[in-house]
């Protein structure tokens, strides 16, 4: 079946021109399925089907495959994955005949905001230094000096701190208290 052009996608009474560009992975499936003479999908009958037919047989096939799933959640993955991928709105919105941006924003700031918040995690992890003590004294009672590394290799010899001491109840009954030991 040769395929180019566009196709009409239609939603809320509107008819959008979106061009076809078939996949790699949709071409082994057309070619593994049966095809009418101008459809990809057709019914037991060979004719096509109308796109409420195809939505419930669709989920029939789901449901007898112990699967959940539906059509428009195809969509939904498929804008979801192209999202993730780093599509714009405009890209949605081409590839899936939406006229107005809101529906592309719901998938981009999603995906954006996951993106977004990797990438600045990874700043402040390279940005924050690391402290890695250099021998610590072994009484305890008195503030030991500690060499500091940053990421970059850096070394810092300014900061004294007092080891780390353990907060213990009192022995005292009469106070809920606690005191440094």
């Amino acid at each position: 079946q040769h395929v180019s052009g566009s196709i009409q996608t239609e939603k809320s009474g509107y008819k959008v021109e979106v061009p076809v560009i078939i996949l790699p992975v949709l071409q082994k499936t057309i070619d593994a399925g049966p095809c009418g003479d101008l459809t990809f999908i057709v019914g037991e009958n060979g004719r096509p089907l109308t796109k409420e037919t195809f939505g419930n047989v669709f989920k029939a096939a789901c449901k007898a495959a112990g699967v959940p799933g539906s059509a428009h959640g195809v969509r939904k993955i498929a804008a979801t994955t192209a999202a993730n991928a780093g599509a714009t709105e405009a890209e949605l919105m081409a590839i899936f005949g939406w006229t107005d941006p809101k529906m592309a924003a719901h998938y981009t700031r999603t995906a954006n905001r996951k993106r977004l918040a990797a990438q600045a995690m990874s700043k402040l992890a390279t940005s924050i230094p690391a402290p890695c003590p250099q021998g610590a004294g072994a009484s305890g009672k008195s503030p030991m000096k500690t060499e500091l590394y940053f990421a970059d290799g850096a070394q810092e010899k300014t900061r004294t701190s007092t080891p780390f001491r353990a907060l213990e109840p009192e022995s005292s009954a009469s106070t809920s208290s606690a005191t440094w030991a």
